[in-house]
């Protein structure tokens, strides 16, 4: 069933993506910048242009950024950060849609994850200074928020 749900949002990305470009979406995300120790992880998606950017996913209707942040964690590494707090927000409009997107940072007490693969195809552990290449735009906007926090 994971593969088939994997195959079904790589097959259909590239149809969403001309639905983003076309009407232009309004919708809400998040993305968590997660410590453990002196490093920060961050992951590669197996969907999109699948550069290095920090875990997070949508927000669902209803859902609080906070909420939401709890769930992808779980979903897509198995972790449940600690000391969760929110670092601010901005407007994201690199794949089309208008994308609100909540930033948080937390701690994990350990450096084992259980990453979903249909979801993430790659995890790195960095120094708080380090950064992946290639990495997206928006990854390198969230960590730039954290740090002038």
């Amino acid at each position: 069933m994971r593969r088939l749900i994997g195959l079904l949002i790589k097959v259909f990305y590239p149809f969403i993506k001309i639905y983003w470009l076309v009407f232009k979406p309004h919708v809400s995300g998040i993305k968590c910048i997660l410590k453990s120790g002196d490093k920060i992880l961050w992951v590669r998606h197996t969907y999109g242009i699948q550069k290095w950017t920090f875990p997070g996913g949508s927000i669902k209707k209803g859902e609080k950024p906070r909420n939401a942040v709890l769930r992808e964690m779980k979903e897509e590494l198995g972790v449940t950060p600690k000391n969760l707090q929110c670092i601010g927000q901005f407007l994201y409009t690199g794949d089309g849609k208008q994308d609100t997107i909540y930033c948080f940072v937390g701690r994990l007490d350990t450096m084992r994850l259980r990453a979903n693969k249909i979801e993430i195809l790659e995890t790195k552990w960095c120094s708080l200074h380090e950064f992946p290449s290639p990495f997206s735009l928006a990854g390198k906007r969230i960590y730039d928020l954290w740090r002038k926090k």
